[in-house]
């Protein structure tokens, strides 16, 4: 059976800039590399709840989740990789403290976004242009049944 994966990544635009943050780990060679809040979904956590608590660990920001942008399915050599991506804003503009993996959190335009060194260059590019264009789904597209 193949391992399956799910992310959560979260786009933010702030006063018409997108919130990314630099990798400082070299995990799959992304060190350095400009990306959203994004990462793994834990055991036991929904979704929505995941996009929040990674783009506070990444960022430092709290975030509120507004839509869904797009749901991504990749196949990879280890499994497949299951991504959703949120359309979310800051809801406090005091940060707190980011996780030692990030290197740097910024707020770029989308022309300054297409010239930095993507995580996932055509995977990032499409959803903050879906951001931009304002195609967002209602979260209420997620039925996110928890076991009692």
């Amino acid at each position: 059976m193949p391992k399956v994966t799910i992310f959560v990544s979260t786009i933010v635009l702030h006063n018409d800039k997108f919130l990314v943050v630099k990798e400082g780990k070299n995990n799959h060679n992304q060190l350095d590399t400009w990306n959203f809040p994004a990462g793994h979904v834990e055991a036991g956590e929904g979704l929505i709840e995941a996009a929040i608590r990674e783009a506070k660990e990444e960022s430092g920001y709290d975030i509120n989740i507004d839509g869904v942008l797009s749901v991504l399915f990749k196949n990879t050599k280890d499994g497949m990789d299951l991504i959703v991506f949120f359309n979310g804003h800051i809801i406090n503009n005091s940060p707190t403290n980011y996780e030692s993996g990030i290197k740097k959190v910024d707020f770029v335009s989308f022309e300054s976004l297409k010239k930095l060194d993507l995580r996932f260059h055509d995977d990032i590019l499409i959803q903050a242009n879906r951001a931009l264009l304002n195609k967002i789904y209602p979260l209420d597209i997620i039925m996110d049944y928890q076991e009692s």
